[in-house]
Parts: C-alpha cells; sequence; structure tokens
C-alpha cells in the first residue's frame, strides 16, 4: 500500500491510506478531500514554554482508516530531559484540557527535579 507513495501515487494513494481532516472556523475537524488544501493548513492549537522546553498541541489533520473516534489532535511534551508525555485527543476542547494537564505535569517535573538537585547540592561527587 504505500508503495504507491513512493511509485508516483501521489495524491490519491495518500487520501486512499488516509482520512484527511482540516479545521473550520470555529476549529473543529472537517473531513478534505483535497489535498492541497490539507497540506497547507495551520495545524498548530496551542504552544506552552516550559522552562527549557515546551508543550505543543497541534491538529494532527489525519487518521488512518480504523474503528472508534479519530484521535485528531495530539499533546506532547518537547525538549525537557526526563519528561515524556503523548496524549491523543478526539475533540479541541479535549485537546485543550490535555494541553493544560500537560503544563501543568512538566511544570511539577521541573520542580521535583529542581528540589532533587537543592537537597543533594552538598553531596559531591562521591554520592552519583
Amino acid at each position: 500500500m504505500y508503495q504507491a507513495l513512493y511509485q508516483g501515487g501521489g495524491e490519491r494513494a495518500v487520501t486512499a491510506l488516509l482520512d484527511l481532516y482540516t479545521l473550520d472556523a470555529a476549529g473543529n475537524p472537517v473531513r478534505c478531500a483535497d489535498w492541497v488544501t490539507w497540506a497547507t493548513s495551520d495545524f498548530r492549537v496551542a504552544r506552552t514554554e516550559v522552562g527549557s522546553g515546551y508543550v505543543s498541541t497541534i491538529f494532527l489533520g489525519w487518521q488512518s482508516p480504523r474503528p472508534g473516534p479519530a484521535r485528531l489532535f495530539e499533546t506532547m511534551v518537547c525538549g525537557l530531559d526526563g519528561v515524556e508525555f503523548e496524549e491523543r485527543h478526539a475533540t479541541r476542547a479535549e485537546a485543550l484540557i490535555g494541553h493544560a494537564r500537560a503544563v501543568a505535569y512538566a511544570r511539577q517535573q521541573l520542580d521535583l527535579a529542581a528540589a532533587y538537585a537543592a537537597d543533594h547540592a552538598d553531596d559531591g561527587p562521591e554520592a552519583a
């Protein structure tokens, strides 16, 4: 199936493999049959700087055909060592709640790391 993409299958191959979506004016997902419209869409939903990293929530704009509700939004924590967070969401409202949850989680992890470092600042290199 995926070979069609690499053998000149182009737009028809992509739209056959994936359900494509864009966002309407209210930010709700709508099916999209036009590859160019999809490819030029703005997929950003929210971004919050946290420490040296950030939390990003985007509209994926695609779903591989499978049963169940489409999970078209994704929230991730990026650029923070040791902090892993990734969730997918079905609606913009769920995505914004997930974004707030990820920001709180990332900040909590940074606070815990800072507290640990402060508690062990005098331990010296032997303690490591």
